[in-house]
């Protein structure tokens, strides 16, 4: 909004220099009439105080026609300059919102593919525990191979709460990028 604005002063201060270089009309009218005394012709006494050499009507037209054109013209330049800057800036600004945005939207479709692929993970992870400790009751491995089995079905649970972290990270960065405050509770990932 302050840009908005911004943009608008320097277009008025842009047209206000354009206008100095045109010249200026000026016309008018007047009446004017002598009251005093001891005029060299008097006027009649039947033409009372308005006698035509007491009162003269006069129209008039005067022009100025700016030579000094250069600060005029400066102040028209300044201002147009300002105004390509003010807009290259806006622009600017504008790219590096949407690269924000469209960074955060990668970032946070990067984390849910990893969220997916470790759920995954963690799923196999189970299903070898559980396909270990058939195998350890029918006495065809041991306990140490479950315990592997079992550490690692933990680590895929760890890695799953560190992804989620990260998935709300990049969920707040990209509300963040938007401009939107951050609700409460993010969505879940599914």
């Amino acid at each position: 909004d302050r840009l908005r604005l911004q943009k608008e002063q320097l277009a008025v201060e842009y047209r206000l220099a354009m206008n100095q270089f045109l010249p200026a009309v000026n016309i008018g009218a007047g009446i004017t009439q002598d009251m005093g005394i001891g005029s060299k012709n008097p006027a009649p006494f039947d033409k009372g105080i308005f006698g035509s050499d007491r009162t003269t009507a006069s129209v008039f037209l005067t022009s100025d026609l700016p030579m000094q054109r250069r600060e005029a013209q400066g102040r028209a330049q300044q201002a147009r300059s300002r105004l390509i800057q003010l807009t290259l800036n806006e622009k600017q600004f504008q790219n590096v919102i949407r690269a924000e945005v469209q960074d955060a939207i990668s970032s946070l479709i990067q984390a849910r593919k990893r969220l997916d692929e470790a759920r995954k993970e963690q799923e196999i992870a189970l299903v070898v525990v559980k396909d270990e400790k058939n195998i350890v009751e029918k006495g065809l491995s041991d306990v140490f191979f479950l315990n592997q089995r079992e550490l690692n079905a933990a680590a895929a649970k760890i890695k799953i709460a560190n992804l989620l972290a990260e998935y709300y990270r990049a969920y707040a960065d990209y509300r963040a990028a938007l401009g939107e405050e951050m609700t409460l509770a993010p969505p879940k990932p599914r």
